[in-house]
């Protein structure tokens, strides 16, 4: 069981790709966390398509690469049972997963952050 090409949408906000994470805006932008170092998994195409498929897969390499926080920016219209379950392995594994909560102004978690043990995240 999976979501066909395009069903999964980016989140308007691509997630930034360098060592340590930045506090902006500042004309110099200091790393708060220097040491840190980004693996990108790529799990949509070009144009913000995937599967659910692609998107477990990504999480299981995550995991497997060793990291420590696993950042899902992406909306999946319904649960997915493969996705759940690689979430789980990160959090059997102590990692944390964050999830984007939504787009649109819609008044109810997505998937994945609707799942138990992730950290939803938000702007207003």
């Amino acid at each position: 069981m999976g979501c066909e090409l395009g069903s999964l949408q980016r989140h308007r906000q691509a997630p930034r790709r360098r060592e340590g994470a930045c506090a902006e805006p500042s004309p110099q932008p200091r790393a708060v966390a220097p040491g840190a170092v980004i693996l990108p998994v790529r799990v949509l195409d070009d144009e913000g398509n995937g599967t659910v498929a692609a998107v477990s897969a990504g999480i299981l390499h995550a995991v497997d690469a060793g990291a420590r926080v696993i950042n899902v920016s992406v909306d999946i219209p319904q649960s997915a049972p493969a996705v759940e379950e690689a979430i789980d392995r990160a959090r059997d594994r102590g990692i944390l997963v964050v999830a984007a909560a939504g787009n649109e102004g819609m008044n109810q978690l997505i998937y994945p952050a609707r799942y138990s043990g992730v950290l939803s995240v938000t702007a207003l």
